[in-house]
């Protein structure tokens, strides 16, 4: 309804006149407001046109360790170098996944859209933490990612609705859509445009070097390993890359910088970092705690000094995740390097539980199981603490299946599972002389299977055997002398050197010059010798534990013992390791306890 003019004067006691005035005045202020619209206009199109000269790209990636475990909560920041003041940061999930938006200070990129719709391969791949799936749109369409097992079962989903024409993509972290991480194995992804279809196919997990998926690859620790992805170059802007958030990274990091960093459209750009606590990888008793130590015994660190009591026999798990110890009598411990943390896994007031290894696959353990009065048993035990149970013999080395174990009785050896369904006679080597040392076998190479030995034959010569499980196929590996014995015979990670001791006979009070010894392709040589004389005062000798390669091959650890000769107490025992390459000889750490076991990942 229209109000008169003269009722609204009447209300607002406004004359005419003023009512003229203010209607000028409104008038005015209509054309100024014009003007400055149109002003406003005008410098919008020319920062518009300044701004087209930084065009904002997404960068995206993931951080994992060298052990391909996702990092969370680390901190990825891109600092232009030319313009330190330019920063962008975010905090990676719990998959390790990134995601931010980066100036690149250029002209406005053209996506170059294909002609048809596009499905990248996926990218990393293999992969063990996430992977990015890309894809191109060349109109606007409703997108599906659907993501299929071998056996054609859905196992996740991406619906993405209205896609403009561009180019886009989806991170999928190995899990289904509950949540829970698949088995490893080849997928198929399948892109859905609209009324197109395009299919992929992919790898989650890596392959090791037996050819099962492992999620451990001992060839990529100490590095850092950059990946990128460049599509088309659209800046000449360098960055550093930094990595940090060191206190709440899982797991920890050490501070990592990356330099000289060139950004695409569309970048995907992953870091693996060395984990902080990797850098204390040689794990050992000292004084009944379990401590790391590096390469070059710099990094001295004590797992169990918050567990209170005694802890003993380390073990490495496979994958470099855990390691499990004894703790007192009736109890196994885990030491998790992502959290740093001790995890009670084994408690019991009726039995005691010890001495733990693992499968190779680093999902079971084995430990020994006794009750007072009753016979020793052999357990193993899923890592997620279920299905313990009793298996009839004791594993001295598992096959690469992680199933099939071999063992060794009265000079026999034998084949069994952790089923308990089957015991084999494989070879006796009975017929192969007298016997040297407590334990036959003295190493096993899963991926040929086959196993070294020592033994010695009728003339007194001692020697080096293996034994082929397939063929029954028994090689001298090296002949010796009647004066020296080999025990303690050792593969590299490659299988194609040994590394072992060499001593006259006798006790470990010989007062004859001892050897740790290398052979490569049938030529030996002598990398050390320790004499009596070394250390006046004593009995100086290698310790009794086997010496043991590094995974890369280039070191190989090794114990000695000083002992009192008149009341045969060990007055000191060390650590070292030793360069195979060079023969350079680096102390680790005085250890008190007999029962180290060392296992470096440097």
């Amino acid at each position: 309804m229209r109000t008169d003019r003269s009722e609204v004067w009447e209300q607002s006691d406004v004359t005419e006149i003023e009512y003229v005035t203010i209607a000028r005045s409104l008038q005015k202020s209509r054309k100024d407001w014009l003007s400055r619209f149109i002003v406003t206009c005008f410098y919008l199109i020319i920062l518009t046109f300044k701004i087209s000269f930084t065009q904002p790209i997404t960068v995206e990636g993931s951080v994992i360790t060298t052990n391909l475990l996702p990092v969370k909560y680390a901190s990825v920041t891109f600092i232009n170098q030319d313009d330190t003041t330019q920063k962008y940061s975010a905090i990676t999930d719990d998959s390790g996944y990134y995601r931010l938006k980066v100036e690149t200070g250029i002209d406005h990129l053209d996506y170059n859209l294909p002609a048809n719709i596009e499905l990248a391969q996926n990218y990393p791949n293999p992969f063990s933490a996430s992977t990015s799936i890309q894809y191109k749109l060349n109109i606007k369409s409703d997108v599906e990612i659907t993501i299929y097992d071998l056996l054609g079962r859905e196992v996740r989903k991406f619906i993405s609705d209205n896609k403009s024409p561009g180019v886009y993509s989806v991170i999928w972290d190995g899990k289904n859509e509950l949540g829970q991480k698949v088995s490893t194995g080849v997928y198929i992804y399948k892109l859905q445009a609209g009324n197109e279809i395009r299919v992929g196919k992919m790898v989650f997990g890596i392959y090791d070097q037996f050819g099962a998926f492992s999620s451990f690859n001992a060839a990529r620790f100490n590095t850092y390993f950059f990946q990128k992805k460049i599509d088309e170059a659209v800046s000449t802007v360098s960055y550093n890359v930094v990595i940090n958030n060191k206190a709440e990274t899982k797991p920890r990091i050490s501070s990592t910088q990356f330099n000289d960093c060139h950004f695409a459209s569309d970048t995907i750009i992953n870091f693996q970092v060395e984990l902080f606590i990797m850098q204390f990888a040689f794990c050992y008793n000292k004084e009944w705690d379990i401590c790391l130590n590096n390469n070059k015994g710099t990094g001295y660190y004590n797992i169990t000094d918050k567990v209170s009591g005694v802890d003993y026999n380390p073990t490495w798990s496979p994958d470099g995740r855990y390691i499990a110890f004894d703790h007192l009598k009736n109890y196994l411990y885990l030491y998790d390097t992502f959290n740093d943390t001790c995890i009670e896994f084994i408690s019991s007031s009726i039995y005691s539980a010890t001495v733990p290894y693992w499968t190779p696959d680093s999902k079971k353990l084995i430990y020994k199981y006794h009750i007072i009065s009753y016979p020793e048993e052999c357990h193993i035990i899923n890592i997620d603490g279920t299905n313990d149970r009793k298996i009839d013999y004791f594993p001295d080395y598992f096959l690469s299946d992680s199933y099939t174990f071999i063992y060794e009785k009265n000079g026999k050896i034998y084949k069994s599972n952790i089923d308990n369904s089957y015991n084999e006679l494989v070879v006796d080597l009975n017929n192969q002389g007298e016997q040297v040392g407590t334990h036959l076998i003295q190493d096993f190479n899963p991926r040929d299977e086959v196993f070294l030995f020592c033994c010695r034959d009728s003339n007194g010569i001692n020697m080096i055997k293996s034994c082929n499980l397939k063929t029954k196929e028994i090689q001298v590996v090296l002949l010796g002398n009647e004066e020296y014995c080999y025990p303690r015979a050792k593969w590299s990670p490659d299988f194609l050197k040994i590394c072992f001791m060499e001593g006259k006979e006798g006790s470990v009070d010989s007062t004859y010059d001892q050897y740790l010894s290398i052979l490569e392709n049938g030529i030996s040589h002598r990398l050390l010798r320790i004499g009596i004389n070394d250390k006046p005062g004593g009995i100086f000798s290698f310790s009794w534990e086997d010496p043991k390669f590094s995974p890369d091959g280039k070191y190989i650890a090794y114990g000695t013992l000083f002992i009192n000769g008149d009341y045969y107490v060990i007055l000191h025992r060390d650590l070292y390791t030793i360069e195979a390459a060079t023969g350079e000889i680096k102390f680790i750490d005085s250890c008190t306890y007999y029962n180290w076991n060392p296992l470096i990942l440097h």
